[in-house]
Order: structure tokens, then C-alpha cells, then sequence
């Protein structure tokens, strides 16, 4: 289908506002290539240039969410007008689940978490977050997950707090 537009009319709309707003986290910058890829909070990996270089591994940006389509029919997210902004204000958007700490090693600077969903386990490395817990306590998790080129699903943790919130699916009878 060929769309013919009839008339056009310049606005005083900012750039990009019309587009809905999304999230991401950033997990790599090519700082050769100016080149910062990232995971939206629907877990779709894209990247953007930053001529700047203004954001770092870890940052949580705001965007503008575009969509393009490559030779190859393939949907490309397109991250428009991105910015630095509040992490307080960006875990309402990502997934969250309650997890417990089944295994801590001290010497591997790691712990391992049972997640809700599935019961599946997950090692998270003390580089990653600043709590230390201990085994059997009960964490939020903020998180976003990237899938690598053979299909391997890596979580990317975006925010873990202590929690009082009990999960009757964490409970072994």
C-alpha cells in the first residue's frame, strides 16, 4: 500500500514527541564506533550512535521508539532522542520478580538466585550490585533479559533490593 500525503503542516510539537516514549538499559559501548548498544524494556537488543559519548555501561535511558524495516524484512527499533534518566523513575517499565538466594560464594565474588517464574536460577555477580546477601534471603529484582546469537538467554539485572515480600513459589515443601 503507497500512502500520498495531501498536505503537510509544520507544528510546534518538540522532535520525536509524537513517538511512543520507551526505556533501555545500556549493556555495551563501542567507544571506536561511537556505537552504544542496548535492551529495551521489552528485551529487544538494538543500538544507536552517540557522537557525544555521554552514556556508560549500565546507564538507564528514556527514547523516543521508532520502527524500521531492513532489506531483509527484519524489524529494527529504532532509539530516537535518547537521554539519561531517574532509575526510580524507569523500574516501573522493566520486569520484576522476587528472588532467593540459594548459594553465595564469597571466593567467586557471586551469588545464585532461584527466580519465581519456572524456578529457574540465575548467577548474580557481586560487580553487578552492591548488596551482599546471605542464603535464604528474599530479593527484588529489576531486570531485563538479553537472548545472544545461539539463542542463550543472559539476565541483565537492572536494579536488586532486600525484600519482605513472601513468594508462596519460592517455598520448598
Amino acid at each position: 500500500t503507497k500512502i500520498i500525503p495531501l498536505m503537510f503542516q509544520i507544528t510546534d510539537f518538540p522532535k520525536w514527541s509524537i513517538l511512543p516514549e520507551d526505556f533501555a538499559c545500556v549493556t555495551y559501548v563501542n567507544e571506536y564506533k561511537s556505537a552504544v548498544s542496548v535492551i529495551t524494556s521489552h528485551n529487544e537488543d538494538t543500538f544507536f550512535l552517540d557522537k557525544d559519548k555521554v552514556f556508560n555501561i549500565g546507564a538507564i535511558i528514556s527514547f523516543r521508539r521508532g520502527i524500521k524495516m531492513s532489506k531483509q524484512n527484519n524489524i529494527i527499533i529504532d532509539v530516537l532522542n535518547p537521554i539519561k534518566c531517574n532509575k526510580e523513575h524507569a523500574l516501573q517499565v522493566f520486569k520484576q520478580c522476587i528472588v532467593a538466594v540459594d548459594r553465595v560464594n564469597i571466593e567467586k565474588s557471586l551469588f545464585h538466585v532461584i527466580m519465581e517464574n519456572n524456578l529457574t536460577g540465575h548467577v548474580i555477580r557481586f560487580a553487578d550490585t552492591e548488596l551482599r546477601p546471605k542464603v535464604g534471603d528474599l530479593l527484588k529484582l529489576t531486570y531485563c533479559i538479553r537472548t545472544n546469537n545461539k539463542g542463550k538467554k543472559m539476565l541483565i539485572v537492572i536494579d536488586l533490593q532486600f525484600t519482605d515480600e513472601a513468594n508462596e513459589k519460592l517455598i520448598k515443601d
